[in-house]
């Protein structure tokens, strides 16, 4: 019976032969029926530089079959198996992998993987370095330990899709959704996400030195333990953000909004946050020497046993900020923030009491 269902599936073998000659031949492409090939069994076979342009290969059976430069564009690739498969130059624009399984796949040499669907499909392990998948749907893709260095990604839709220790270095991710998607571990490293959608992403001991998340959307995001150093977050959302022992040295967090956010043990040495706002954020033992917090707006932060050696608070806000333990040196720019300012400095802590006339 079982010997049954697979002869169901797989043509005769001259049958199929002919058939891909067909459409190998300009002359005789058009003779090849557009389902001729659903869930047929073409495994380790080489199909390289045919034009499956908008047929339907459902379920089709692709595995380790060598699809070089191979066009599927507008293809039907749903629950298709295409473990392991070489799709080096080929073509997928538009293309329906939804459920498709791809694991361990390579493909390189600019491939084209715009517009496809690729929501829900398995890429774990697969190459697909230097490829092109711009407005691509993957979202709730299963993407572990992907390879995605120098890729086009802008305009694609990862939104809860698993990207658990994926390689994303120096790729174009603008304007990508990624919310709720798991970044936990993943290298991104110079990588551009200006204006990206990581609300709740999980983004734990990620690698992000040197990144561009200009304008990007982290509200609620998870960054404990992850590294930002050198990044830029000019005007990024960071409400109610864990960032709980990151490591933002050196990061641009000009205008930033951090409200609410916890940054607790976080190294923010030499930081710029300027005009950025802490609002109710959770600074305890954070690491602030060197940074600049010009008229940034701290209200009711805490920053207790912090460190703000050498740091800049001038025209910063202050109102109802907890500081007892905060360390600070003869650099540390203090000033007068609106009813507020510093007593005792001279034991090398910061305490704050209230002042009924502002001080000019």
């Amino acid at each position: 019976k079982q010997n049954q269902l697979l002869a169901q599936k797989i043509a005769p073998k001259k049958t199929v032969d002919q058939d891909l000659s067909l459409l190998r031949n300009p002359k005789t492409y058009n003779q090849v029926q557009k389902n001729f090939f659903q869930g047929k069994l073409f495994i380790g076979e080489n199909l390289s530089h045919i034009n499956f342009t908008g047929f339907n290969l459902t379920g089709t059976n692709f595995s380790y079959a060598n699809l070089t430069g191979t066009n599927l564009s507008g293809a039907n690739l749903s629950g298709a198996n295409l473990t392991g498969v070489i799709l080096d130059g080929a073509t997928l624009s538009g293309a329906n992998l939804s459920g498709a399984n791809l694991s361990n796949m390579h493909l390189k040499d600019t491939t084209d993987l715009s517009r496809a669907n690729l929501s829900g499909a398995n890429l774990s392990g697969a190459n697909l370095s230097e490829s092109n998948l711009r407005n691509v749907n993957l979202s709730k893709a299963t993407l572990i330990d992907v390879v995605l260095i120098d890729v086009n990604l802008s305009g694609a839709n990862l939104s809860g899709a698993n990207l658990t220790n994926a390689s994303l270095g120096d790729s174009n991710l603008k304007n990508v959704n990624l919310s709720k998607a798991n970044l936990s571990g993943a290298s991104l490293s110079g990588a551009s996400l200006t204006r990206a959608n990581l609300t709740g992403a999980n983004l734990t001991r990620a690698k992000l030195m040197e990144s561009n998340l200009n304008e990007a959307n982290l509200s609620g995001a998870k960054l404990i333990g992850a590294n930002l150093t050198d990044a830029e977050l000019i005007g990024a959302n960071l409400t109610n953000a864990n960032l709980t022992n990151a490591n933002l040295m050196y990061a641009d967090l000009t205008n930033a909004n951090l409200t609410k956010a916890t940054l607790t043990n976080a190294d923010l040495t030499t930081a710029n946050l300027t005009k950025a706002d802490l609002t109710n954020a959770d600074l305890t033992k954070a690491d602030l020497t060197n940074a600049d917090l010009t008229k940034a707006v701290l209200e009711n932060v805490d920053l207790r046993d912090g460190n703000v050696r050498g740091a800049d608070f001038t025209g910063a806000e202050l109102k109802g900020g907890m500081f007892q333990g905060t360390t600070y040196d003869d650099k540390t720019k203090f000033g007068f923030w609106g009813g507020w300012h510093f007593k005792n400095r001279d034991s090398g802590s910061v305490y704050i009491e209230t002042i009924k006339t502002k001080t000019k």
